[in-house]
């Protein structure tokens, strides 16, 4: 009995003088909040890490003076500008103003393109013909646009041209069928909805306009059905 009470007390000592050691150890590796953390120690380890730290530049605001020179630069290059522009439109103005002062001499010729008939016929058998109509222009004036038709007994024939250059040509390209390839020949009546010329009247512009049967066409390579 004696024996046993012993070893019980033995068995409890044991018991507490290890839960003192391990409150203890927590104690230990538990962190202290009040311990004060000297800043100065962390930016020197920083420092020797990664170098000083980069300080910004500071910011110098401009004079006055400056920024009237920075204005008067600016004001200056934009006159130059408006002058050099000014001096451009006059000089184009006065290009243009004494072109028109001449006369309008030379006129305008039109007709089917010498060589670029061609006839055959299409898979089911149906005529089929192709043809340019070249217009050649004297003038010496630069044409703006001239729309008009070329009047057969069975039909007529729409064509546009567009800024053609003084003594300059230009060629429209057609294909059809049917009995008005056989109808081609003489000369058509030319019906003019619109003729404007740089510097001229449409009525001097039409007047000018003459059928061509011997006219030559301006690029036959260009021809898409030969």
């Amino acid at each position: 009995m004696k024996f046993g009470l012993f070893l019980f007390s033995c068995l409890m000592l044991a018991t507490s003088s290890f839960a003192q050691i391990l409150d203890d150890d927590y104690e230990d590796a538990t962190p202290d909040t009040n311990v004060e953390v000297d800043d100065n120690e962390h930016e020197e380890m920083f420092n020797q890490m990664f170098g000083e730290k980069v300080k910004n530049p500071p910011i110098v605001a401009p004079s006055e003076n400056t920024l009237s020179e920075i204005a008067s630069e600016m004001a200056k290059k934009i006159n130059e500008e408006k002058v050099i522009s000014l001096e451009k439109k006059e000089k184009q103005e006065s290009s243009f103003t004494n072109a028109n002062k001449a006369p309008v001499e030379g006129e305008l010729r039109i007709g089917i393109s010498k060589g670029s008939f061609r006839l055959s016929q299409d898979i089911m058998g149906r005529t089929v013909c192709s043809f340019g109509v070249s217009l050649k222009s004297t003038l010496n004036r630069d044409i703006k646009t001239l729309a008009l038709r070329l009047a057969y007994p069975q039909t007529a024939y729409a064509f546009i041209f567009r800024d053609v250059k003084a003594n300059g040509s230009d060629e429209k390209y057609i294909s059809t069928n049917g009995d008005i390839c056989y109808n081609l020949s003489g000369v058509p009546d030319i019906d003019i909805n619109r003729c404007r010329i740089v510097g001229a009247s449409e009525k001097e512009c039409i007047s000018r306009m003459k059928w061509d049967s011997e006219i030559q066409s301006p690029d036959p390579s260009k021809n898409p059905y030969l």
